[in-house]
C-alpha cells in the first residue's frame, strides 16, 4: 500500500519519539477522518447497493490526496 510505504519513509526522518508519536496520532486521526467522512458520503445511498460503491470511491479518492500530501510532506525533509 502506497500510504504504508511513504508513512514508513516519513516515520524513519522523524527527530525523536515526541514527532513520531504526534505523526502516529495525526494518522490515526487522518484514518478516523476517512471513514466518518466516506461513510457520510456513502449515506446518501443508504439501503441502496451504491452505498458501498460510494464508500470505496470516496476512500479512493481520499486516499489519492492524501499520496500527494505525504509526498509533499516527504519532499520537505529533501
Amino acid at each position: 500500500k502506497q500510504i504504508d510505504s511513504l508513512n514508513r519513509s516519513l516515520f524513519g526522518k522523524l527527530f525523536d519519539d515526541a514527532a513520531r508519536r504526534r505523526f502516529i496520532a495525526g494518522h490515526n486521526a487522518w484514518l478516523a477522518y476517512r471513514r466518518a467522512y466516506c461513510l457520510s458520503e456513502s449515506d446518501v445511498f443508504e439501503g441502496g447497493t451504491e452505498a458501498g460503491v460510494a464508500f470505496a470511491d470516496c476512500v479512493a479518492v481520499v486516499n489519492s490526496q492524501h499520496v500527494k500530501d505525504l509526498k509533499r510532506f516527504l519532499a520537505d525533509f529533501g
